[in-house]
């Protein structure tokens, strides 16, 4: 959460103190002189290419880190919640099927419909 929140302020400051002109009002802003015309940007075969070739890269790259962060929600989900999924012994197993106490018991309620609200 800390590097989340650092990322996000880091990110803030620098977009903040970014002073290079993006687009003929900023340009007209920062001058007081009005802009006469403005060269738009010329896209060819490559640009396309290019694009293409980094959409390829980057889709397949964020959805792995989707479904890491996923995982990890449903991994800590079941940490917290002290959930048996795979029971090691006969005693785990007698705990998986409801003779469990705490938060376990909590989730065996919940799951047969009672509302702990």
């Amino acid at each position: 959460i800390l590097g989340v929140g650092l990322a996000g302020t880091v990110g803030l400051v620098l977009e903040s103190t970014d002073s290079s002109v993006h687009d003929s009002r900023s340009l007209q802003a920062a001058t007081s002189v009005p802009v006469l015309a403005s060269i738009p940007a010329i896209m060819l075969e490559p640009d396309f290419s290019a694009r293409r070739r980094r959409l390829v890269k980057e889709v397949p790259v964020a959805g792995a880190i989707a479904v890491v962060c996923i995982m990890a929600g449903a991994l800590s989900y079941v940490y917290v919640n002290d959930i048996v999924i795979f029971p090691d012994s006969v005693e785990e197993e007698g705990e998986a099927q409801g003779e469990a106490t705490g938060a376990r018991a909590l989730t065996r309620g919940v799951q047969y419909g009672w509302n702990p609200l």
